[in-house]
């Protein structure tokens, strides 16, 4: 049997979609802004504007050191079934946000021109910068808040709500910008725009939180502290990236300001404005792996997250490919559309655009790897890569710059080109150190062993589908018993998915995801409307069945798909009940003999205990579940593990 992408597949169309117009609705309106200063003020304020775009990472930083970090793990936490602590993990992120906006607006209200001065050097730029800093730093709430609750609303299973508030934001943005740089308040108004757009996304979403009662996320709990170096662990590569990125932006300035002067600084404000438009789909396919993959990574399903690399590999490599063949076949249609014209300006400006675009397949490349190694918990390498992608790329400036200002346009993608082969050296160095891992991406393989079948939507290849179950858990070792369970649980509940949530369709596949070990599991994955059967109430029905055979039942909703795990346990001679055989305790195993199977002792007489019932043994008075007693009272069988039986025994 083998794995269909499908429901990756629709996973990543479902969120990427959504995703990614979520990251260009926030990203193109600061686009928009650009096009609207630059050609209703002049290059001057453009550049003006562009120099501020450090200060705008840095709030970008923060929200993924926060934000990201504490949706990534809400996404592992949801996966491994703990949606419980899903609620502290918002709620200590939300007052983190808080604390951080409240300290970037009291630097707002105290120095705003000492941050414009530090963002830059030249005098005549430099009141424009501050119109612009002074705003920027009194919304930093707005910039904050906004992007942070649609990761968290993304990860909930609704990013199109997500979606609605970012584009609502950022079409008022350029709206407002146009009335309020027309009624003459300059860079102070198209800064104004900025905020009050994102004032008003952070505000819906706000509302949602308020009526959404239902929503697994959203709920404020206490108790949440404990999870915050976790959130920081996870955020940290993604916010070390904005932070380095904020490096990399004041120093190329700088290096652009002292070699090529102000229209130098123009052209460099072009080339960062295509750069972002082309980070509306680096971000968005990231940001969609990182729901996905870290879900897929907590439930243990390593073939989904090689599924989602090579589909993310094909999108990125596509679609980068198509947006630097246009930027280097048609550059000047980029220069007019920010007000970049007239002869001299124009052509060299053409110029460094063409010798700037292989940056962005590079670039969107080695941010995509730096997810991926977050995602598969390589936490040193995405920091590593994070931290090294920038300062590469400003070495390679500093060299370049001085022997030609013009050199500083292919210094990026040269930067770049050698990130990307330290982390081809880092992936061969890691794999020769610890052979466990495997491909460039150092995937590891699980340690409990894991099988994952697809079975189709129509139920035709279930017969199939049970057998490699059957087959896959008798080559585990596991006994006999409970991996008849495991059959007849998977056929209940492939049948009920199939005519409930799938409609037959043979076109739609779930998943299963098997684990065998000490105690095997087994997870159903579907994308069919909601079904929670921990919610169900009566008989008849296939998962209530199920629950009945299997020590444990949990049910998840993410990725907007249903997922059911159940175990099944061994039973011990114990009198308090199951435990795992991991447990001390649990020195042998229960005999054939269907009488005493939970005494201490054996009686002459078989009558006095009943394994067919959940009445009291006569002799020892232990309790005895009617399912537990069925499973001792069947004679073994020569792969049951029992004593007495040819096959070994389960690790």
């Amino acid at each position: 049997m083998s794995r269909s992408p499908y429901l990756v597949n629709r996973a990543f169309r479902t969120f990427a979609v959504s995703t990614i117009l979520a990251v260009m609705a926030t990203s193109l309106g600061v686009v928009v802004n650009g096009m609207i200063v630059g050609n209703m003020m002049g290059s001057a304020e453009l550049s003006a504007v562009n120099l501020v775009s450090p200060l705008i990472q840095l709030y970008n930083a923060v929200t993924a050191l926060i934000c990201v970090g504490g949706a990534t793990l809400c996404a592992v936490l949801v996966g491994k079934g703990k949606e419980g602590e899903s609620g502290r993990v918002f709620t200590v992120c939300m007052a983190m946000t808080l604390c951080a906006s409240v300290l970037l607006t009291i630097v707002g209200l105290v120095s705003p021109g000492s941050v414009a001065s530090f963002l830059c050097s030249d005098e005549t730029l430099l009141p424009l910068v501050t119109d612009y800093t002074r705003v920027a730093l009194l919304g930093s709430a707005a910039y904050l808040f906004l992007p942070g609750l649609a990761m968290f609303v993304r990860v909930d299973g609704s990013p199109r709500s997500a979606t609605l508030a970012l584009a609502g934001a950022n079409i008022a943005s350029p709206l407002l910008c146009i009335a309020l740089v027309h009624s003459g308040m300059g860079l102070t108004g198209a800064s104004a725009a900025v905020v009050i757009g994102y004032a008003a996304g952070t505000l819906a979403l706000v509302i949602r939180f308020v009526r959404a009662r239902s929503t697994t996320l959203f709920r404020l709990e206490k108790g949440g502290r404990t999870h915050i170096p976790a959130i920081l662990a996870l955020g940290a590569p993604v916010a070390l990236a904005s932070a380095m990125m904020v490096a990399k932006m004041l120093c190329m300035n700088g290096l652009t300001l002292h070699f090529l002067g102000t229209s130098g600084m123009a052209t460099m404000a072009v080339a960062m404005n295509v750069l972002m438009l082309a980070s509306m789909l680096i971000g968005g396919t990231c940001q969609t792996i990182q729901p996905i993959g870290g879900t897929l990574y907590g439930s243990g399903d390593v073939e989904g997250i090689s599924m989602l690399t090579r589909l993310v590999s094909k999108v990125l490599l596509t679609s980068l490919g198509a947006i630097v063949a246009v930027v280097m076949l048609f550059p000047g249609v980029f220069c007019v559309m920010f007000g970049v014209s007239g002869g001299e300006l124009l052509s060299s400006s053409e110029e460094a655009l063409r010798l700037f675009a292989p940056c962005i397949l590079l670039y969107g490349v080695n941010y995509a790897l730096m997810i991926l190694f977050q995602v598969l918990g390589h936490r040193r390498v995405a920091i590593a890569v994070s931290v090294l992608q920038p300062l590469l790329v400003i070495a390679v400036a500093f060299v370049l710059a001085p022997i030609d200002g013009e050199l500083i346009w292919p210094s990026f993608w040269i930067g770049e080109a050698i990130m990307l082969a330290v982390i081809a050296c880092m992936s061969v160095a890691m794999r020769r150190r610890d052979p466990s891992l495997r491909g460039f991406l150092l995937g590891r393989m699980p340690e409990i062993p894991t099988l994952a079948v697809s079975i189709r939507g129509d139920l035709s290849d279930l017969e199939e589908s049970m057998d490699a179950v059957s087959g896959f858990l008798a080559s585990n070792r596991v006994d006999a018993e409970r991996a008849e369970k495991a059959r007849l649980c998977c056929e209940e509940l492939a049948s009920n998915v199939s005519v409930h949530g799938l409609g037959s369709d043979p076109s739609r596949c779930m998943d299963l995801v098997v684990r065998a070990g000490d105690e095997p599991s087994i997870l159903i994955r579907d994308d069919g409307p909601l079904f929670n059967p921990m919610a169900l109430d009566g008989d008849g029905i296939g998962l209530q069945i199920a629950k009945g055979m299997c020590g444990s039942m949990a049910y998840s909703r993410a990725m907007g798909q249903n997922n059911v795990r159940f175990t099944f346990r061994y039973y011990s001679g114990n009198t308090e009940g199951s435990i795992s055989s991991k447990d001390p305790a649990f020195s042998s195993r229960p005999t054939a003999i269907p009488r005493h199977s939970r005494c201490r002792s054996l009686s002459p007489n078989p009558a006095l205990c009943d394994p067919w019932s959940e009445q009291s043994c006569d002799s020892c008075r232990v309790s005895i579940p009617a399912d537990a007693a069925r499973a001792y009272a069947s004679p073994p069988t020569a792969s049951s593990g029992l004593p007495g039986s040819s096959a070994p025994d389960p690790p």
